[in-house]
Parts: structure tokens; C-alpha cells; sequence
């Protein structure tokens, strides 16, 4: 796999193994889609990687233009036409291991199949804490995110959902959750210490286009499983219909019916969006 590092595309493993970022996960990400050779919402996930380094104190040294070409070259490099690309942003020092100053920006991009199959999801029993540091900062110390998407995996499930240390719901392992009752659309707030991602925007901002009431709020367990419908949406997947809710023992709390009209239109508006 070819990557761009700081401006040069290089063989994979190229980066300085002292650095803060590989010690200690000092480093922030996004990760889009790509279609038909082409980023999806790239704008969008760059502002978000320049926040997101605010927020983690690392320095972010490259514009808009540079970022652009740098994906367009890897994407050619990797022969990806449609599949995912990741922008990693990592700091150098960390005043121990590493005394060097600035970051370093990395981009990598797969060729991937489509998934458009609903999911059958299981509740984690792991909780991810919402005053943590950096909670909703989407940083690339994710190995506990991982950690439950395995174990979830290895159940048998595609998907962990995972709940804050008050036991509120508060989002998947790789995705934002949402869900539909009564017509209208809810959300765990950020105070779940979720991620604000990008799929997460564009869902809220089609809600808000449909005049679909929104609800962001604390919600236990039960609350999902008595929806009409649940999704999960990715900015490089796009929203997932969930087929069942399973608890943490594996046992089937409710299985979803049919995508709605209301699911049908949000795939649609989001494959005309960019």
C-alpha cells in the first residue's frame, strides 16, 4: 500500500516509530468514503480534522489544496475507485521517547465492497466514560472502541453498541446511532460523550430539512429497543438500517421490520449530498 506522508507518497511503515502518536496514540483521524474516485464530504472532514487538532494540541500545518492532492494520488497509487480513505493527523514529541517539534499528516486509502445489508447489533458491556479527556474528539487511541466491535464480532454481531458510565446509550463502535419513534428521529446527546461526527451532522441537517422533530437527549437501552426502527450511520458508510438488538448476553431484545419510508429517503438524500 502506497500512503502520503507530509506531502510524499511513500511504501507504508514510514513513519518515525518514536513519535508520540505511535506511543501513545497522541493523534486525531476521520475517515470518508470514496465513490467513483472521488472523496464524499471532504470539505466537511477537513474542517473536522482541523478541530479535532485544536482540540489535541497538535499542529496542523497543511491547507485544503494540499490535502486534496495528496488523497487524489493515494486513491490512484492504491487503484481505489470506491472504498474508504483515512487522514491521520499525529504529534511528533512527547518530551520523552520523542523531542521533536510539529506533527506528521498521513493519508491512506482501501478499495472496499458495499454494505447495504441491515445490521444485527449487541449491546457492549464495556462503557466508554463522557468525562474523560478529549471525549467526543475522535483521537486515534481507539483501541476500546475496537475492543468492543471485536468482541461483538467474535458473538457473532456486526455492530457493539456502547453506553456512558450512566448507562445511557451512547453510540456504536464505529458509527452514530439514531433511531425513529413515533415519527420523529433521536440521537444520544454529546454529553454521552459521543462522537460528533460528520454522519452524525448530515443526519441531524436532513431531520431538519424534512421539519422531522429531532430529540438529543440521555436515553437508557430500553428506549432504542422500543423504537420503530433503528440506523447507524457512518460518514464513509452512509446509514445502516439495524436488523435486531441483542443484549449483552447475546439474547435478542427486538428484531426491526422493513426500512420506512423515512429511512428510504434519508439514503437517498445522502447519496445526492456532498
Amino acid at each position: 500500500m502506497k500512503i502520503w506522508l507530509n506531502g510524499t507518497l511513500l511504501p507504508n511503515g514510514a513513519l518515525d516509530a518514536s513519535s508520540a502518536g505511535v506511543t501513545l496514540g497522541w493523534g486525531v483521524f476521520t475517515t470518508l468514503g470514496i465513490r467513483g474516485g472521488a472523496p464524499r464530504f471532504l470539505e466537511r472532514h477537513f474542517e473536522r480534522l482541523q478541530h479535532y487538532a485544536d482540540e489535541a494540541q497538535i499542529d496542523f500545518e497543511f491547507d485544503f489544496e494540499a490535502v486534496s492532492r495528496g488523497l487524489a494520488s493515494v486513491a490512484r497509487a492504491n487503484g481505489v475507485a470506491n472504498g474508504s480513505a483515512r487522514l491521520t493527523l499525529t504529534q511528533r514529541g512527547d518530551g520523552r521517547w520523542n523531542h521533536q517539534k510539529g506533527s506528521d499528516f498521513l493519508i491512506f486509502a482501501l478499495e472496499t465492497s458495499p454494505h447495504n445489508e441491515p445490521l444485527r447489533v449487541q449491546l457492549s458491556l464495556y462503557r466508554i466514560e463522557a468525562r474523560r479527556a478529549l471525549a467526543g474528539v475522535k483521537t486515534t487511541s481507539y483501541l476500546p472502541y475496537l475492543w468492543a466491535w471485536r468482541e461483538a464480532k467474535s458473538n457473532g454481531f456486526d455492530e457493539a453498541i456502547l453506553r456512558d458510565g450512566d448507562d445511557n446509550l451512547s453510540e456504536g463502535a464505529r458509527a452514530t446511532l439514531f433511531w425513529i419513534k413515533g415519527g420523529e428521529l433521536f440521537t444520544p446527546s454529546l454529553e454521552t460523550g459521543c462522537l460528533r461526527g460528520i454522519g452524525r451532522d448530515l443526519t441531524l441537517e436532513w431531520a431538519r430539512e424534512r421539519s422531522i422533530g429531532v430529540n438529543e437527549g440521555r436515553f437508557l437501552a430500553g428506549e432504542a429497543e422500543n423504537a420503530d426502527e433503528v440506523w447507524l450511520v457512518s460518514a464513509a458508510q452512509g446509514p445502516r438500517l439495524v436488523a435486531s438488538w441483542h443484549d449483552e448476553a447475546g439474547a435478542m431484545r427486538r428484531e426491526f421490520g422493513a426500512p420506512s419510508e423515512l429511512e428510504r429517503d434519508l439514503g437517498a438524500w445522502w447519496e445526492k449530498s456532498d
